[in-house]
């Protein structure tokens, strides 16, 4: 090619990522090309101009191929258009930068629909509790009246605090620990998060193998642990043909069964039953991580089908069964005293951070693999309505079981709901389902429900808890897979402490200690942070920008004003009860400290990032501004603000 070589570069289309130059060549030869901004200098140049020595060092080898002596592997070419006048501006790239933005953060995993998110949400919040703890509560605590309660706390408190997480982690893209770069001293708080999941899961493991031995035990002791005279039972065990409600020490004959057979553990040793439903639940929460979230959002939603159904069979079961209208009469009353008792506002609350694990960091999570325009406050609302809806489901059904019981037992209803829990799991609703035609079927039909509703809180457990660890050391955890099998080898290890002889106690005392006051820590350190730190005007107007005006005032109210109020009374709450409890220790320094554990790696934290010079130089976290991560959200959110200014940051922009 020995034709005169003209080299004409102009600018023909300028962002971000790249822009466009109309190179003409001898002749007719033309093409259109791209390079990236780190390549080229944006100002014309030619063969003959000779580089200057701050030109990036990328740009010579670039043009020193120009002339067609090599392939010009550097130039991405598209075809230029006809040379008739029309216009040679670029085809529009903002379907390209969309991919390279997704691309650009971080390679941020994301969930593969928007539905994932919600249906996640749903598997984890409509868990257990809901169905055998708000059927206690809501008899114990007057009825309606708990009901009217649990209402207002949930709207004051609980969803506020939900959104408050969840719009956190979405906003910034990051989980616990990441969102707290724009505060580098409080990331202990993921910390904290970490450590609260690491003394629970294995803990949480157990109860879910007692539901997989019960429905193994559904086909081989379902005829025996209805009745007494089997080896384990002692001689307070009653039938319930001979129940008698003068006899205070008579014990149901299904309970025996669970706490002589299922909780039998040899001394010294351990319950290999237990071993094995223990290491079947870690396979397979391994087998429901091991794909990413990709495919974690579809096992959730075939979790969540597959327990719905089986508790809409229950609960036609339930209704239907005689007497199942004498143990509905009891969810149609209201007592007015129970509306100023103490029991009933300490139940309430500690249900809605029970059901909805409040201070743990799940929902900043799972809110980071969300995409920036994802709607978190139509998810979050979506929700607690059905949370709300299947807690009533669910005590509709559970009390249509209980009249049976009581109608064909003659057991008085403080019996059969005495407790929430344990009793109602593994005493009066297997003592019920002995008792009625096809009890194997009805059985396993339970169990299985159970563990499904259990299994899927704990998979989302075991999520956030590889997503914290990953973030803590993520230079040495490159293979998601592999930290996974090493968390789920882990937590099968600690779970075996359970399983001995001593696992009892331990179960308890982790149940009762590990989560009564690091969650609310953490919860009051979540609104200290991002409510008066950063601003509640400035917050309530992030908010706007991905919902509207009306929940930026809900959420402004509520955060400012009615979460810190709760959290303050809930913690006061949570403290006496601890020093109570404590007293039937002998050791209660040991449990003072158990349950402000996982708290202090908040402070610690704290102490070392301050002193880092001097004690620990990896703690130079890098400080990054508080906003969205990929630069096109950026770049609309700081448009978005300039035009809603603040003018105070504790104040609504509208005030």
């Amino acid at each position: 090619m020995q034709a005169f070589l003209f080299l004409n570069l102009y600018l023909m289309f300028l962002n971000r990522r790249f822009f466009y130059a109309h190179i003409e060549l001898g002749g007719n030869a033309s093409v259109l090309c791209k390079w990236q901004p780190a390549r080229l200098p944006t100002r014309t140049l030619s063969l003959g101009l000779q580089f200057r020595e701050r030109t990036s060092e990328k740009v010579r080898p670039l043009f020193q191929r120009l002339p067609f002596q090599g392939a010009m592997a550097d130039i991405e070419l598209a075809p230029l258009p006809a040379p008739n006048g029309n216009d040679l501006s670029p085809p529009a790239a903002s379907h390209d930068e969309a991919a390279r933005d997704d691309d650009d953060d971080d390679e941020r995993k994301s969930w593969s629909s928007p539905l994932d998110h919600l249906g996640i949400l749903l598997c984890f919040v409509g868990g257990i509790g809901q169905v055998l703890r708000f059927p206690h509560y809501y008899y114990a605590n007057g009825g309606g009246a708990f009901l009217l309660v649990y209402l207002l706390l949930l709207g004051l408190f609980g969803i506020p605090l939900m959104l408050l997480e969840s719009f956190v982690g979405q906003f910034s893209s990051s989980n616990s620990i990441g969102a707290y770069s724009s505060y580098p001293a409080f990331k202990g708080i993921g910390i904290a998060n970490c450590i609260v999941l690491i003394l629970i899961c294995p803990c949480f493991t157990v109860s879910i193998g007692f539901s997989l031995l019960y429905l193994v035990y559904s086909f081989t002791y379902i005829d025996k642990w209805g009745v007494c005279g089997n080896y384990w039972n002692s001689y307070s065990c009653v039938d319930m043909g001979n129940y008698n409600e003068s006899d205070y020490y008579a014990t149901v004959p299904a309970m025996e069964f669970y706490q002589h057979v299922i909780l039998n553990v040899p001394e010294g040793g351990f319950s290999w039953s237990q071993s094995l439903a223990v290491l079947l639940v870690w396979i397979i929460a391994f087998c429901a991580l091991f794909g990413g979230v990709k495919v974690l959002g579809k096992v959730m939603w075939v979790t969540a089908g597959t327990s719905l159904l089986l508790l809409i069979a229950l609960f036609f079961r339930g209704v239907t069964l005689p007497g199942a209208r004498e143990g509905l009469k009891f969810l149609v009353y209201f007592d007015v005293y129970s509306l100023i008792s103490y029991n009933t506002w300490n139940s309430a609350s500690s249900h809605v951070l029970y059901t909805y694990t409040l201070g743990f960091g799940i929902y900043t999570t799972l809110g980071s693999f969300s995409k920036f325009r994802h709607s978190v406050v139509r998810d979050v609302l979506a929700v607690a309505a059905a949370s709300l809806l299947m807690e009533i489901f669910s005590a509709i059904t559970v009390w249509s079981i209980i009249g049976f019981l009581m109608h064909n037992s003659g057991m008085p209803v403080y019996e059969a709901a005495s407790s929430g829990g344990g009793s109602l799991s593994y005493g009066t609703l297997p003592q019920a389902f002995s008792m009625m035609s096809q009890p194997t079927f009805w059985s396993t039909l339970f169990s299985l429900t159970m563990f499904l509703l259990s299994i899927s809180t704990f998979i989302v457990f075991i999520h956030v808890l590889v997503e914290l660890v990953s973030t803590a050391f993520r230079r040495r955890c490159q293979k998601q897979w592999l930290l996974v099998l090493v968390v789920c080898l882990l937590g099968f290890l600690f779970s075996l402490v359970y399983c001995s002889s001593v696992g009892n106690s331990w179960l308890s005392f982790v149940d009762n200690f590990a989560t009564i006051l690091t969650p609310l820590v953490v919860c009051g350190l979540e609104v200290i942070i991002f409510v008066y730190l950063y601003g509640a005007g400035y917050l309530a107007r992030d908010v706007e920008m991905l919902s509207n005006s009306f929940v930026s005032y809900y959420c402004y109210f509520t955060w400012s004003a009615t979460v810190p109020l709760f959290l303050l009374m809930i913690f006061i709450s949570n403290l006496l009860g601890l020093i109570s409890i404590s007293e039937y220790f002998g050791f209660q320094g040991a449990v003072y400290l158990f349950a402000i554990s996982s708290a202090l790696a908040i402070p610690i934290y704290s102490l070392f990032y301050v002193f880092r010079d001097d004690c620990c130089k990896k703690l130079k976290w890098k400080v990054t501004p508080w906003g969205p991560k990929r630069p096109s959200d950026r770049t609309a959110w700081e448009r978005f603000c300039n035009e809603r200014p603040v003018r105070r940051s504790l104040v609504h922009r509208r005030f």
